[in-house]
């Protein structure tokens, strides 16, 4: 599994102008490096933390409130990997904010650069290059987006050093990369929405932080990580679907969840809402190979049958036709996710997001309220 990570900075704890004096929300930490580990596959996730920016500002505790430097060490005791990140400002001179980082830096940690376009200050491409080298030169890393990098790719950038790329569209940068910020989601632990990253580069990950657990843990350890399934009563709902045959009033919305049922048991269909000849012929193929009637009507058999096996998943599940499944039904609802089988951080926020809709229990956690929701019933 690719290690996981997030960023994170004052507005996790509240703040809306990026001060921590502003707000004084707590993050979890046990909790949110437990989640993380799991979806890291057991090993050791890293936690991008703000900490300054340019030559006046950081990140720190003040009146009872908590700063970077709290977050550093909450993280790095559970066992997470904490890494600080300087915003370069380019109306200031590169030896100003060097001084001002190692003033307000942790003695040891790891710090990346981060060069934006919204950062440029209204100066050209070669001041900002020449700035922001001597930074990336001076610390352990570059924080970038795809423009930005490519226009800084003749510069030499990220100068020998690893590269933290916003590349929500994968698109390929001229740099290579260590780590991708791929996304937003909401994860145990830290109220709000947060930046979700992934580790590239497991080798150079290992060669910076030569004290993280490495990757590929053995698969009994995994186990352990997994929360345990539980069974759902299916036949609790699916009595109250819809029958569906050639010519049924069933809404499109009742057709297109059987065929999307059909596509991930084996039987592929287009899932348009439309109940043809070619949909009744995969049904009927359906049922012969489940041992019901083949009369190619989905009625409480067929879908019983479209459904048993499901489990109760939530972050770290395992489960993974249980997890596609409940992203597919969660696609159709409007609740976009990957049909992937991974209950990742955007999952869940989409669960989230789907519960709170439908005036569930927002838990996070597909449980037998939630999947008889998703069923339609």
């Amino acid at each position: 599994m690719t290690r996981q990570g997030i960023d994170i900075s004052s507005f996790q704890h509240g703040s809306s102008v990026g001060n921590y004096t502003d707000g004084n929300l707590p993050i979890a930490y046990k909790e949110t490096t437990d989640y993380l580990r799991q979806q890291s596959g057991g090993v050791d996730p890293f936690v991008f933390i703000k900490g300054t920016e340019g030559s006046n500002y950081a990140n720190l505790a003040a009146d009872g409130h908590t700063g970077f430097i709290d977050d550093f060490k909450g993280f790095a005791a559970e066992g997470a990997i904490p890494i600080l990140f300087h915003f370069a400002r380019f109306g200031v001179s590169a030896a100003d904010q060097i001084n001002w980082i190692n003033a307000h830096k942790i003695d040891g940690a790891k710090v990346f650069i981060d060069v934006e376009e919204g950062g440029f200050d209204g100066q050209n491409i070669d001041t900002i290059a020449a700035i922001a080298r001597q930074l990336v030169e001076t610390f352990d890393g570059l924080y970038t987006n795809v423009s930005t990098s490519n226009a800084l790719s003749s510069y030499g950038a990220p100068w020998g050093k690893p590269h933290w790329l916003a590349d929500p569209s994968n698109v390929d940068p001229t740099s290579p990369r260590l780590f991708t910020q791929y996304g937003q989601g909401t994860i145990p632990g830290i109220t709000g929405t947060v930046d979700l990253d992934r580790c590239d580069d497991e080798a150079t990950f290992s060669a910076l932080f030569p004290a993280a657990k490495p990757s590929q843990p053995s698969a009994a350890a995994m186990v352990t990580n997994a929360p345990t399934s539980t069974q759902i009563n299916v036949e609790a709902f699916t009595t109250q679907l819809p029958t569906i045959w050639i010519g049924s009033s069933a809404s499109a919305a009742s057709v297109k969840i059987a065929q999307s049922l059909l596509t991930l048991r084996g039987f592929p269909l287009t899932v348009d809402g439309v109940f043809g000849h070619i949909s009744f012929t995969e049904v009927k193929a359906f049922q012969a190979a489940v041992g019901i009637t083949q009369d190619g009507i989905v009625g409480p058999a067929t879908w019983l049958h479209l459904f048993v096996g499901i489990t109760e998943i939530q972050a770290g599940s395992t489960d993974s036709t249980s997890v596609k499944i409940a992203q597919s039904l969660l696609s159709l609802g409007g609740f976009t996710t990957a049909v992937d089988g991974v209950f990742g951080p955007v999952t869940r926020a989409q669960v989230l997001a789907f519960q709170r809709a439908r005036n569930l229990t927002a838990d996070g956690i597909v449980g037998q309220e939630t999947w008889a929701a998703l069923s339609g019933a």
